[in-house]
């Protein structure tokens, strides 16, 4: 059976969706930022949406697996939130629609919780 990915657009840049890849966690200690990295969402899912490669906006639902990349993010306004807070049990949040992953650190009111994943493992070419 394929396993089936949605690819947001951070990996617009990337071959991804076009060459066969591998999916292996990784020691913690590896781990940088704009790593590729796919998140499965956990519930509460379809809090946002998810915005795809080509542009397409779509929610998700539990067990959906999404490629996306590790990164910060400081928006006071919205959301702000860093990969390197991500803890041993994987859990992580999707703080951008785009596709960025980290560790929600705070929320303004104005806008809904973003859609929590879990840590799956790097997306990996060649090993």
């Amino acid at each position: 059976m394929n396993t089936r990915y949605f690819f947001t657009s951070l990996t617009r840049i990337s071959n991804l969706r076009d060459v066969a890849f591998q999916v292996n966690p990784l020691p913690r200690e590896t781990w940088a930022r704009g790593d590729y990295v796919v998140g499965e969402v956990t519930p509460p899912a379809g809090r946002h949406r998810i915005e795809l490669d080509n542009g397409r906006m779509i929610a998700v639902a539990e067990g959906d697996l999404v490629v996306g990349a590790f990164g910060k993010r400081f928006a006071t306004l919205e959301a702000t939130g860093d990969w390197r807070l991500i803890e041993r049990d994987g859990a992580m949040d999707a703080l951008t629609g785009a596709g960025l992953f980290g560790k929600l650190v705070s929320l303004s009111t104005l806008v809904a919780p973003p859609q929590s994943l879990r840590y799956r493992g790097h997306v990996l070419l060649d090993g």
